[in-house]
């Protein structure tokens, strides 16, 4: 069943496993620079957001087992949820409209949430 999975796995080119990798670091650099510097981090966190997104949409699943297919999608949600809350989290430094407080937070926290067991219940499979 191992090699079988494998091989139903599109390989991405390196450079979009490399735009990943920026992308989860520029990720990680805007939440941490969120305090001390307010007003840089939220475009470090939406281009690191935007960038491992893109490469998770691109990345494919052309198997038949159902359960890998549902992580797939629950790998792409949680990552355009850490997208839509880079909006929201320069919604939130501007003051705009939509977006007063900190609930870019919770989204992030969704989107991690579902990234994250989703990526180990498919390790697991393998």
């Amino acid at each position: 069943m191992s090699t079988s999975l494998n091989s139903d796995f599109r390989s991405l080119p390196r450079l979009l496993v490399w735009t990943g990798y920026a992308g989860a670091v520029l990720i990680i650099a805007g939440l941490v620079l969120y305090l001390p510097l307010k007003a840089v981090a939220p475009f470090l966190f939406a281009a690191g957001a935007l960038m491992f997104a893109a490469v998770q949409c691109m990345s494919s699943y052309n198997g038949s087992d159902v359960n890998v297919r549902r992580l797939r999608r629950q790998q792409v949600l949680g990552a355009l949820l850490i997208a839509a809350a880079a909006a929201l989290m320069i919604a939130g430094v501007y003051g705009w409209r939509y977006a007063r407080h900190n609930e870019w937070i919770l989204i992030v926290t969704v989107g991690a949430v579902f990234w994250v067991y989703s990526t180990l219940r498919i390790s697991k499979l393998f």
